[in-house]
């Protein structure tokens, strides 16, 4: 666009072309800076910073969720996205008030970033040089940060429930995993006041055996890396109920808890049996420990439909040679507390 004429923002003062440098921005007012995050305009320029210009924001929800997607999206890079407006405080800080942006703001530094969630969804990623999880309750979030399964958590604390967090950390160059995880897993401990430990837990679980080896339909696969396992939960939301993160688990659990079983189905390519059981403790009323002896990887999908879950398993033992049966084990959990029955950090 050619020098004055008018713009969006005002009368065009700069004209460029691909190729010239980005000019010079002031930005005379932060509006929203999520978490701890504090903006400073030069850290704009020293990194990847993507501008994106919304002159009516309180008319245009529609695009205001899309920027919240994209931020989402890319929580965990070293990308600011900057939302720039034009409108007048008093119409859009009412507006802004109920409906919330999203996102961090801040560059690669060894500080991890732990704030409350006002994303929809969940979102999860990491590379050798960040890791975030977004939309998550705290208890998966230490299930993720610890490597063990969500159900291997022993989490009670009544102020956690229903409670959400953004966590991130970008570092400024990449580095081990064990230790990147160390610094999510300290920075959880110190911000939320938490003592957590590996404990051995006597229980009942239900063991999964193979007394006459594979069944006719665990097919030996061809995959010798990688693998892949996908399943489906079957639960169904009160009336008038809407699909958050908090009321979906709660159905599922009390689902579990009526029946014994979520699980729909589940699809093997490549996987292994130790995974299966993985895949299985999470839709069902115990844990689950494998205890089958069978190393290879296999390919395979079973279908619960209406089957009870007593008659699911008759159908693991036949289809799969899997049998499953309810026994009493010790099993490693992680222990979280908090270390003050009052601690208010679980805000």
């Amino acid at each position: 666009m050619r020098q004055g004429r008018p713009g969006i923002f005002g009368p065009v003062t700069v004209s460029i072309k691909a190729g010239d440098d980005a000019p010079n921005i002031e930005f005379t007012k932060v509006l929203h800076a999520p978490g701890t995050a504090q903006w400073s305009s030069s850290n704009a320029f020293s990194q990847t910073t993507v501008l994106v210009f919304l002159p009516l924001m309180s008319r245009n929800p529609q695009q205001v969720d899309l920027w919240n997607a994209l931020v989402d999206r890319f929580a965990a890079r070293s990308v600011q996205l900057v939302l720039i407006t034009k409108e007048p405080e008093p119409t859009l800080l009412p507006w802004l008030a109920q409906h919330p942006v999203s996102g961090w703001l801040f560059p690669p530094s060894y500080e991890v970033h732990i704030a409350p969630s006002g994303t929809l969804g969940t979102t999860s990623t990491s590379a050798p040089d960040y890791w975030s999880m977004g939309g998550f309750d705290l208890k998966a979030i230490v299930a993720r940060a610890y490597g063990v399964e969500e159900t291997r958590v022993d989490f009670r604390d009544a102020a956690a429930p229903g409670k959400r967090y953004d966590v991130a950390l970008v570092l400024p160059q990449a580095e081990d995993g064990n230790t990147m995880l160390h610094r999510i897993q300290d920075a959880l401990k110190e911000k939320f006041n938490l003592s957590i430990a590996s404990e051995n837990k006597p229980m009942q679980v239900y063991v999964v055996t193979a007394p006459y080896g594979p069944g006719p339909e665990l097919h030996p696969s061809e995959d010798s890396m990688g693998g892949f396992i996908g399943s489906s939960s079957g639960f169904v939301l009160p009336k008038g109920q809407e699909s958050t993160p908090e009321n979906t688990k709660n159905a599922m659990d009390q689902q579990r808890a009526l029946r014994g079983i979520t699980v729909d189905s589940i699809s093997v390519s490549g996987g292994t049996i130790e995974k299966l059981c993985k895949e299985l403790e999470r839709g069902l009323d115990r844990k689950v420990i494998d205890e089958t002896h069978l190393t290879g990887r296999y390919d395979f999908n079973v279908v619960r439909g209406d089957r009870t879950r007593d008659e699911f398993f008759d159908m693991l033992r036949e289809q799969l040679g899997l049998a499953v049966t309810p026994e009493q084990r010790d099993v490693p959990m992680l222990v979280v507390r908090s270390n003050s029955a009052s601690d208010s950090a679980l805000r």
